[in-house]
């Protein structure tokens, strides 16, 4: 991510172009940030693939079918199947119909790496978050967080859960899961010469409420969350 930050296309001082307005991620923190994968609201009527100028797109594919970011996919992938099974599957079956019901949509994993449609990259680069929640994400689902860079995780980058009063340490490399929709959460500062990337990992909330309104044949509705 630090050798292809400085390819991507240039951010506009002004707030954007004409064709396309990119700016740095202001509700979430002063840093760039390139979603990849497909999502739904934000004015999207039914699921889309986010919109990425061609040089960026390569970039973030590249990015995506390296060995690290595979394994981190993949590691976040087992842990929601091993610790929440039933919301794993409820994901995989919501997320295979999805992708059937129009092949034009793609994974950013193949099938079996990871359940997640959508991702985040946080390219700093000094990463820090401002309290915020991600209200689009599914509201009982899990966000994972992998904290990347070349920074001191005791002297900052620590994860703030400011509903629950936790103050968690997070060092680079480490991957966390909160459920981002419904807890507050931001990071603290890292020093003046230091770098923190992260990557996350998430689906919206309404990727599973259009397949159960009948997006496809598989689509069925269910009065209650799986836990």
């Amino acid at each position: 991510m630090q050798q292809l930050a400085p390819k991507l296309s240039p951010l506009d001082s002004e707030g954007g172009r004409k064709k396309r307005k990119k700016k740095r991620n202001v509700r979430r923190g002063d840093h760039r940030a390139e979603t990849v994968g497909v999502g739904i609201g934000n004015g999207r009527k039914g699921p889309l693939g986010f919109r990425l100028d061609d040089n960026d797109a390569m970039i973030l594919e590249s990015l995506l079918e390296s060995e690290p970011f595979t394994r981190i996919a993949g590691f976040s992938n087992s842990i929601l199947l091993n610790f929440a099974p039933r919301l794993h599957a409820y994901y995989e079956t919501t997320m295979d119909a999805l992708f059937n019901w129009d092949p034009r949509l793609r994974r950013i994993f193949r099938r079996g790496t990871s359940v997640f449609p959508s991702c985040t990259f946080n390219f700093g680069p000094q990463t820090v978050t401002v309290p915020h929640l991600d209200l689009l994400n599914l509201a009982w689902g899990w966000c994972f967080i992998t904290a990347l860079g070349n920074f001191d995780p005791n002297k900052g980058g620590h994860l703030i859960l400011w509903d629950l009063k936790r103050f968690i340490r997070f060092p680079p490399g480490a991957t966390i899961a909160i459920p981002s929709a419904l807890l507050r959460h931001s990071n603290v500062q890292i020093q003046q010469d230091e770098t923190r990337y992260s990557f996350t990992q998430f689906a919206a909330g309404g990727l599973f409420r259009f397949v159960e309104n009948g997006s496809s044949s598989t689509g069925r509705s269910r009065s209650r969350s799986p836990e």
